[in-house]
């Protein structure tokens, strides 16, 4: 795959034979043409698998890397994570909710763009926890809603969603949940809240899973053939059981691989409509 992605550049045409006529020189020059942009999709498709942004390429999404360096004789540290995650956490909401959170009692930039916390021990480990959930969570795609999404752990007693589909084969539909009726299923079979009439979904194949004192949303894969937030494979623990991820409002939650050329995908768009 790699050697066809150097491969000649696009908008050079090969030589072609001699013609007799314009006309005949003409159309050979439009069949070359054709070819190289019938090469030059096929390019892209291949790159955008060896990037693991086509269905079955990566199972699961790559971590994101972030590194604590305690600095000595006071209680500070240093955080390194993308440029795009440390921007949405300097925003003045956020860092009020990363400082009351975790009692920190400064949160700040530094020359290298990286975070500089200061606190006691226990504010600094207890903002280590949550900036690692921000770095997982973005994982399944980055927004400054998510981040503070994820560092907002207000309590709530319920919150209700609307599901907007996006695939002409689903309804649009709407939910409380509340103490009591915290889940709601996607699947094949008759236990569900919302079914799922295709050959690849399992009968219990996906949930979204309210966690009211955290006052916030996650969606878990039940299945076997694979569920999908934002494009990326919702991931598995060792023991094969689903690892919960955070979902905000506008998120794209869809149960079949995606493809790249598809002109809808078989899912539905989260709308968080309000919480209390």
């Amino acid at each position: 795959l790699k050697k066809a992605l150097n491969g000649p550049p696009v908008g050079e045409v090969p030589k072609v034979a001699t013609c007799s006529s314009s006309s005949e020189r003409r159309r050979a020059a439009a069949r070359s043409q054709g070819v190289l942009r019938s090469i030059a999709m096929d390019k892209d498709r291949m790159r955008a698998l060896l990037e693991g942004r086509a269905s079955g390429c990566s199972k699961y999404a790559k971590p994101t890397q972030m590194h604590v360096v305690h600095k000595p004789g006071d209680a500070a540290a240093e955080v390194h994570m993308p440029p795009d995650q440390v921007a949405a956490i300097l925003s003045k909401d956020v860092t009020d909710n990363l400082k009351r959170e975790a009692g920190l009692r400064t949160c700040g930039p530094t020359p290298q763009r990286t975070l500089a916390l200061g606190g006691t021990a226990d504010s600094l480990e207890k903002a280590k926890a949550l900036l690692k959930s921000v770095a997982f969570h973005c994982q399944f795609g980055f927004t400054s809603a998510r981040v503070a999404s994820i560092l907002d752990q207000t309590a709530r007693e319920s919150i209700t969603i609307r599901l907007s589909p996006m695939s002409r084969q689903l309804k649009q539909c709407e939910r409380r949940l509340a103490l009591g009726a915290v889940d709601f299923k996607f699947g094949k079979g008759s236990s569900v809240d919302v079914q799922l009439d295709e050959e690849v979904i399992s009968r219990k194949h996906a949930t979204i899973v309210f966690n009211p004192k955290k006052g916030s949303l996650y969606a878990q894969d039940l299945s076997t053939n694979g569920t999908y937030l934002n494009r990326r494979r919702l991931p598995k623990n060792r023991k094969g059981a689903g690892t919960p991820v955070r979902l905000v409002h506008g998120d794209e939650l869809t149960f079949k691989a995606p493809k790249l050329d598809a002109d809808e995908e078989y899912g539905f768009i989260i709308n968080v409509v309000r919480s209390a």
